[in-house]
């Protein structure tokens, strides 16, 4: 019984892992839909695959990224909308995109002003 019951073990590890590297073998989406400020602006409809195809590595934006350790968290898993008392270092939400994007933007000469990439409501 105890025969069976570690064959059982592997063969469910084994699906397990077959399924996450699928899940993981995915395409990143074409866009994302930025809407944490939606009191103020419409969604912005982020161009990630643009992104993609201008950039050395998914780790020019999404700085903590390792290659094969999983999905790619979104900036507001660590950066929280406010700064974080317990992590003062930590830079919030707007500052991380408003940092990263508009830094980039600058560097390359392409458009930093508020409506392109929020649109008022």
């Amino acid at each position: 019984m105890t025969q069976l019951k570690s064959k059982g073990f592997i063969v469910i590890a084994l699906v397990v892992v077959v399924i996450s590297s699928l899940a993981l073998a995915q395409d990143p989406p074409s866009t994302i839909k930025i809407d944490r400020i939606e009191n103020l602006y419409k969604a912005s409809n982020f161009d990630h695959k643009g992104h993609v195809e201008v950039s050395d590595s998914c780790k020019t934006c999404h700085h903590t990224y390792k290659k094969g350790a999983g999905p790619v968290k979104p900036c507001f898993d660590c950066h929280k909308a406010e700064v974080d008392e317990n992590n003062p270092e930590m830079i919030g939400y707007k500052g991380a995109l408003h940092l990263q994007c508009m830094g980039c933007h600058k560097e390359n000469g392409i458009d930093n002003s508020c409506v392109s990439c929020h649109e008022k409501k």
